[in-house]
């Protein structure tokens, strides 16, 4: 969800709004495998919406989705850019490799861990702070050139 709101108020700020019909959820009676993907692929062409890329949950997610743009006889970037998020080493195996956005994993590892020493030694059952880890874009092959 909060993925979500965060490419809603992206996109807002770029003017473009994400109309409903667009958006494919998990539902939690369905697995998350290659035949629900190919169904949602299958939903968002015969239904009203319009698109040009697809934002995955995940790297995983997101190349299921490129497989089935594949089998549905579309090209990943050409037709349909594809992005992910986790920069997973599957990201930059895949044909065309994602485009995916990594998380500063051993900084939020090194964060975690001050952070719980100096809670031990505090004495204290509340967190006051916040600390805001920045996310980056790893470029690959999946996504077109907007011009």
């Amino acid at each position: 969800e909060e993925r979500l709101i965060g490419l809603r108020h992206g996109f807002q700020a770029k003017g473009i709004e994400i109309p409903e019909d667009n958006i494919i959820y998990k539902n939690d009676s369905l697995p998350m495998d290659e035949e629900h993907f190919n169904k949602a692929i299958t939903q968002l062409y015969s239904g009203n919406a319009k698109f040009t890329a697809i934002v995955a949950y995940n790297d995983v997610h997101a190349i299921t989705v490129m497989n089935a743009l594949y089998d549905a006889g579309k090209k990943v970037p050409e037709d349909v850019s594809v992005m992910g998020f986790d920069n997973l080493n599957l990201a930059s195996m895949c044909r065309p490799g994602l485009t995916t956005v990594e998380y500063p994993i051993i900084e939020m590892a090194k964060y975690a861990t001050k952070l719980s020493l100096e809670l031990t030694d505090e004495n204290t059952d509340e967190i006051q702070r916040t600390h805001l880890f920045m996310p980056k874009i790893i470029e690959r092959k999946s996504v077109a050139t907007v011009v």
